[in-house]
C-alpha cells in the first residue's frame, strides 16, 4: 500500500500505509528492524485517467481546499483508484492530492463540494481531503535518505496525528470531518466490528444507526511493532480528541496487554512530543522515531 505523502512523483515510497499493512513487520526481537511492509506502489502520477464526472468534481475539489490549506497551487484530482493504494495522498513535489473515488459513495455528478453542505453527503472521502490539507500545510519536513525502514515507519505513524492536531488547532471545525475519516476508513483496518444486537422478533427490526462507529473488537494478535503502530494511529488520536475512549477502549486494552504499562506510557510520551513538534523540525522527528524504535526493541539505524 503507497504512502500518503509522496516524495517523488515518478518512485512512491512504502515506508508508511495509509492504514495498517495487511503483513506488518514483526519488531519482537532485540536490535531486529522491522522492513517496510511489502506492498506494490500505486499507479504513477497520471496513470489512472480523470474523465467524464470526475473532472468536474476534482475541480470542485480543487477550489475547496483553497479554504483548508489557505493554499492556491494545490491540484486536487478524484477518480477511481487514484491514491496510490491508499483512500488518498499528497505529492508535494507536483503540489497534487489525489482521492480516491470509490470512497465517494455518490454519483460524482451530483456533488459539489464547494456547497457545505453537500460535504454531509460524503463525510469520509471530506475526511480523507481534510487530512492530505493538512499534510500539504502542516508537513514540512521529510525523511532522511538514510533512514531506516524502521525509523521512517515510526516517524510518519506519528506524523499522522501530530499534523492533523496542528489543523484542527488552526482550523477546529475539521476536527469532524478528520474522525470520519479515521473512523470509516482507519479503524478497521485494526478493529472488526462486535455483531450488532438480534432483533427481538421477525418483526422487529433492529435499532436504527446512531451514526456513531460500533463498538469494536481488535483483530488478531498483534506483535509489539503492530501494537506500537496502532497505538501511534489510534490511540494519539484519542488523546488528541479525534477518537473517544470509548471507542478504543478495547484496542487500547489489548495494545497494554501487547506491550505493557512502562512501553506504553513511553510511546505515549512520544507522541505527546511530536504533538507539540514544529512543521519544519525533521530532526525532532526523527529523534522522536529513533526512541520509539528502541522503546519496541528496534534498532533504529540498522538499515531495512
Amino acid at each position: 500500500m503507497a504512502t500518503h505523502v509522496i516524495p517523488a512523483p515518478t518512485a512512491p515510497p512504502t515506508a508508511r500505509p495509509t492504514t495498517a499493512p495487511t503483513a506488518a513487520p514483526s519488531g519482537t526481537g532485540t536490535g531486529t528492524a522491522p522492513t517496510a511492509p511489502a506492498s506494490a506502489p500505486g499507479p504513477a502520477y497520471g496513470a489512472v485517467p480523470v474523465t467524464g464526472a470526475w473532472l468536474p468534481l476534482s475541480a470542485a475539489f480543487t477550489d475547496a481546499v483553497t479554504d483548508l490549506t489557505d493554499r492556491e497551487d494545490l491540484t486536487v484530482r478524484c477518480a477511481p483508484g487514484l491514491g496510490r493504494g491508499a483512500p488518498g495522498c499528497y505529492v508535494p513535489s507536483l503540489a497534487a492530492i489525489e482521492l480516491d473515488g470509490i470512497h465517494l459513495g455518490q454519483q460524482p455528478g451530483t456533488c459539489d463540494p464547494t456547497r457545505p453542505a453537500d460535504r454531509e453527503r460524503y463525510p469520509a472521502l471530506w475526511g480523507v481531503l481534510t487530512h492530505e490539507a493538512a499534510h500539504a500545510t502542516h508537513t514540512r519536513w521529510t525523511i532522511p535518505g538514510d533512514a531506516s525502514a524502521a525509523a521512517a515507519q515510526a516517524a510518519l505513524a506519528l506524523e499522522e496525528s501530530r499534523i492533523e492536531v496542528a489543523q484542527i488547532r488552526r482550523r477546529p471545525a475539521d476536527r469532524r470531518w478528520i474522525r470520519a475519516c479515521v473512523t470509516r476508513l482507519v479503524f478497521a483496518e485494526f478493529t472488526s466490528p462486535t455483531a450488532p444486537p438480534a432483533a427481538t422478533s421477525a418483526t422487529t427490526p433492529p435499532a436504527a444507526s446512531s451514526g456513531t462507529p460500533p463498538v469494536t473488537t481488535p483483530n488478531t494478535a498483534m506483535t509489539p511493532w503492530n501494537a506500537g503502530y496502532a497505538a501511534a494511529l489510534l490511540l494519539a488520536r484519542t488523546d488528541a480528541g479525534i477518537l473517544k475512549p470509548a471507542e478504543t477502549g478495547k484496542l487500547a486494552a489489548a495494545v497494554l496487554g501487547v506491550l505493557g504499562p512502562t512501553r506504553l506510557s513511553a510511546l505515549s510520551a512520544l507522541w505527546h512530543l511530536a504533538h507539540a513538534t514544529r512543521d519544519d523540525d525533521a530532526d525532532t522527528m526523527m529523534d522522536l522515531a529513533r526512541r520509539w524504535c528502541r522503546i519496541l526493541d528496534v534498532n533504529p539505524d540498522r538499515p531495512a
